[in-house]
């Protein structure tokens, strides 16, 4: 089976399975008799995971009324890749949202070749061209700004952004706004 149908594959059972099994665990925990519980998993690759988050984050009711009513801004990353095309339906150039890689010192050090592109801001879900400083000057309450994270611990399950930039790299551009204005 061509990798990309796979995935269509898997999210396809993914999106008729979950609902019956999560179903049928609610109604085993809540009916008093034994308990059944069900457990599922699977593997994906990275891009399959990317996209499933794209997908997720698409939907959530959040991002959906911040693109009727106010303002969104993708940052660059390569999960947000997928959560542009995702959100705006136009397949993005996933090598032109790299926006850093630390790599070993051995190995090729080649990234491919990509048109740079900007952020993508979307206000009343249009893109618009203006700066990502501009963008931030804008936002307010209810909007959302997406960052993805490029630190991982895994002991504390938590993610987080190393900032190598020394004016605070987009973060320090974005994060003044985000806090004082009670931003997504």
């Amino acid at each position: 089976m061509k990798r990309g149908w796979r995935g269509i594959v898997f999210l396809l059972i993914a999106a008729v399975c979950a609902p019956l099994l999560f179903a049928e665990i609610s109604s085993a925990a809540g009916s008093g008799s034994e308990e059944k519980i069900f457990q599922s998993g699977a593997i994906l690759t990275a891009a399959e995971s990317k996209r499933l988050i794209g997908k997720a984050v698409a939907q959530m009711p959040v991002v959906r009324n911040a693109l009727a009513n106010g303002m969104v801004i993708i940052i660059k990353g390569t999960t947000n890749a997928y959560v542009a095309e995702e959100i705006t339906g136009k397949k993005a150039d996933h090598a032109a949202f790299v926006t850093g890689r630390i790599e070993p010192e051995k190995g090729t050090k080649n990234l491919p070749e990509a048109k740079p592109v900007n952020h993508v801001i979307l206000e009343k879900g249009k893109i618009v061209d203006i700066s990502l400083g501009e963008a931030a000057k804008k936002l307010k309450a209810g909007d959302v700004v997406i960052k993805g994270a490029n630190a991982l611990d895994y002991k504390n399950k938590v993610a987080a952004v190393n900032i190598l930039h020394p004016e605070g790299g987009t973060t320090g551009t974005t994060m003044p706004f985000i806090v004082a204005r009670k931003v997504h």
